[in-house]
């Protein structure tokens, strides 16, 4: 989104709202844009028409608040969303500085989530493996490539025997997105956590399943923090039946992503390619993938 249209989003929003942005800074321009205000307070300006999301989001944090798991605070006496010209702006408490979770609280805390009581007040949507990853490519402008055809029949295939395997598998609320940049660590207390917007109610193991390919498939993290995760959490993914097929899930999503911000000659093309290959089989593991 252009920041200078979420800007003005923002200003609208807070205006009926009674509060200030005078001198907010970007903080981050990515599918949602954040703004920092300087009362202490994150301006959170989302795509057009999901305001059910962010509706779900503010859902997410007060119920977890209340069942005494740390999160991101949703701001309480204002329009949560405000939604100016169908944008949904949501409002947070700040977050101090803070670190990413180790492994090991990243695993305990996600063994703390996992245990709570379904919490049937809140209409949480299931898991769906590639929602999100089909709305990457159909945002790519340019004509369908031999890589981005081969990704969605994948897609297919992988999505067909994930209806035959995922049923089995142990439910609860999930994060949906659950690495250490979405746990965040503040003067050594439990996590905090990030990023709301994928939780569902889903397999247990896809949470486990960001961090064990980061050591199964890219060497990202030593076996010394990947046994500390998987004993926090009280199981190693890694022994599962659907972890191969869960792990595919989850890098074809990646792959997805970068299609999603192709263009020809750009840097996102080249990553793109080098992924597939990958997932082809092309290229030995660990791979080695570029950060977009």
């Amino acid at each position: 989104m252009d920041s200078s249209l979420s800007r003005r989003l923002l200003e609208r929003a807070a205006a009926s709202n009674g509060l200030e942005v005078e001198g907010s800074s970007l903080i981050r321009n990515g599918s949602h844009v954040m703004w920092k205000i300087p009362s202490g307070i994150v301006g959170r300006v989302g795509e057009r028409g999901t305001d059910d999301v962010a509706s779900k989001e503010v859902e997410v944090s007060r119920w977890l608040r209340v069942s005494g798991v740390r999160a991101t605070r949703a701001l309480d006496g204002v329009a949560q969303p405000t939604v100016i010209d169908g944008y949904p702006v949501t409002w947070w408490e700040l977050l101090p500085e803070s670190r990413p979770a180790t492994p090991a609280e990243l695993g305990a805390t996600l063994r703390r989530l996992h245990d709570l009581p379904d919490p049937r007040r809140l209409s949480l949507p299931r898991f769906s493996p590639f929602e999100a990853a089909r709305k990457h490519l159909k945002s790519v402008e340019i004509p369908k490539s031999e890589d981005m055809i081969w990704v969605l029949n994948r897609m297919l295939e992988v999505e067909q025997r994930c209806e035959d395997i995922l049923p089995g598998l142990p439910t609860s609320v999930i994060h949906g997105d659950a690495w250490q940049g979405n746990f965040a660590v503040i003067d050594s207390q439990d996590p905090v956590i990030l990023d709301l917007e994928a939780f569902c109610v889903g397999p247990e193991l896809w949470d486990l399943i960001a961090i064990a390919v980061d050591f199964t498939d890219f060497a990202r993290i030593p076996k010394s923090e990947y046994e500390g995760f998987a004993a926090a959490y009280h199981f190693d993914v890694i022994t599962s039946p659907a972890y191969l097929l869960l792990a595919e899930v989850q890098e074809l999503r990646w792959t997805a992503y970068v299609i999603g911000k192709s263009k020809p000659g750009s840097a996102a093309e080249s990553e793109a390619a080098h992924r597939v290959a990958c997932l082809k089989g092309e290229v030995s593991r660990p791979w080695k993938w570029a950060p977009f």
